[in-house]
């Protein structure tokens, strides 16, 4: 783990955090939109 973030200092922990959420948030809102959507068209 420590091999991965070498350097925890505030703006790379900031920037690893950022881009971890924005990651997750795209996949659960495709996977949220996706499951809706099917939801949808089966009713």
């Amino acid at each position: 783990m420590s091999k991965i973030i070498p350097d925890l200092n505030p703006k790379n922990l900031f920037k690893a955090v950022f881009v971890g959420y924005l990651l997750a948030g795209m996949h659960f809102n495709i996977e949220h939109v996706g499951v809706y959507g099917t939801n949808q068209s089966r009713n």
